[in-house]
């Protein structure tokens, strides 16, 4: 892991596209694609070029971990700029929703107006992006060499919490992306296809490009843009076919609190020493001791992940994510963002009858003894405003759960 945050930190980072394309293939696959081993010829997806099944190089997980957080900055930044006074001071596209699927698809699928290929907005700066992606780094570092709650385990956790959240985002059926999707040879500068591409070995992200000369044109693809333009000149794509509707009470609206699941799923085992809670309050550990014998792993975890961020090598990071706030109010942002980790991390030690039952009372505080029933559930949701309104004040246990 140490060599591979040196080789990292000394990597530009990926450009808008190449992490567009990454995160899309990994959150596309199918759930029993994502961390099967050795299946070195199993791809992502029809018409991609990307291998995503598990690697034991670590360095290329983090940078799938990397890509997928990078995505839901970017759900941040998209959203910030349209509802409050906040600004990227770059264009993005118009987003469906705020899904990785609907956010990638829509970068690898349309063009800036007049100006080409997508670009990070101005404001996700290298120095950031950097720190980001070493922060993940850290964080993998920490992880303990032990049976089960080590890295791989992470890493499976962080890629299916990703996979269902997208699952529960996405409110459009996506078509595949075409074969010849344009992409950006930043080696040669120059734009080719992927079936014109030749064999080649991308190291930050384990992905492997391949030679399909069968199908190839004789002219390069280009990628279709479509009528009509928003505001800040970017083009507004047609509709796809919309999926059944599906109350997430705010979730699907609110992408800090999507990166806060995220998030939780990167670091919600670090440095746990492999021994159960019990045991280790059995045995009088000094963990035990310093979190008086209650969820002593998870809240070492926590502890770990945010005295780690708020090192101050990770200023830039924080400022990005929190100073500048919602709507002006940087505490707001960071401790509803803490908050919502916090109790994440905890609801994990499911074997704490406490936990559990403060679960179990949160979602009935919120639901009731309202029906299962999809179609009468939404229905009495949408008719009833006193429920709506409790639903809004407790959007965090419907994450925990």
């Amino acid at each position: 892991v140490t060599e591979g945050m040196k080789q990292q930190s000394d990597t530009p980072p990926p450009t808008l596209l190449t992490t567009a394309r990454l995160a899309y293939d990994l959150t596309a696959t199918n759930w029993d694609t994502l961390n099967k081993h050795n299946m070195g010829n199993q791809r992502a997806a029809a018409g991609s070029n990307t291998t995503v099944v598990y690697s034991k190089e670590s360095h290329v997980l983090i940078e799938r971990m990397h890509a997928c957080l990078l995505i839901r900055v970017v759900a941040i930044v998209c959203s910030r700029s349209r509802t409050t006074s906040f600004s990227p001071w770059q264009p993005l596209p118009w987003f469906a929703d705020l899904s990785t699927s609907t956010i990638c698809h829509t970068l690898l699928s349309t063009t800036r107006s007049g100006e080409g290929e997508w670009e990070w907005p101005v404001i996700m700066s290298d120095k950031f992006m950097n720190e980001l992606r070493d922060y993940v780094a850290e964080i993998v570092s920490k992880y303990h060499n032990v049976p089960y709650h080590n890295f791989e385990h992470a890493y499976h956790v962080f890629i299916s919490a990703n996979k269902l959240l997208d699952l529960v985002l996405c409110e459009y059926d996506l078509p595949p992306l075409p074969n010849g999707t344009t992409t950006i040879d930043n080696d040669q500068n120059k734009t080719t296809t992927n079936n014109e591409t030749t064999t080649k070995q991308n190291e930050s992200n384990g992905t492997t490009t391949t030679t399909n000369e069968s199908n190839t044109p004789h002219h390069k693809a280009t990628r279709s843009t479509t009528p009509p333009t928003t505001q800040n000149g970017s083009h507004k794509p047609t509709p796809h076919p919309k999926k059944p509707f599906r109350p997430t009470y705010g979730i699907k609206r609110d992408p800090l609190i999507q990166l806060a699941y995220l998030f939780s799923a990167l670091v919600h085992d670090v440095e746990h020493t492999g021994v159960s809670n019990r045991q280790l309050v059995l045995e009088g550990d000094k963990l035990a001791i310093r979190y008086n014998d209650q969820s002593v792993a998870e809240q070492h975890s926590l502890a770990v992940a945010f005295f780690t961020i708020a090192e101050p090598k990770y200023s830039s990071l924080r400022k990005l994510l929190f100073e500048y706030g919602e709507d002006g109010k940087s505490v707001d942002s960071y401790m509803r963002f803490r908050s919502t980790v916090i109790d994440l991390v905890l609801c994990t030690d499911i074997a704490s009858p406490e936990r559990v039952q403060i679960v179990k009372s949160k979602w009935k505080e919120v639901f009731g003894d309202v029906k299962r029933n999809h179609v009468g559930w939404a229905k009495s949701i949408v008719h009833e405003k006193e429920k709506l309104d409790l639903i809004a004040e407790n959007v965090k246990p419907i994450a925990e759960l």
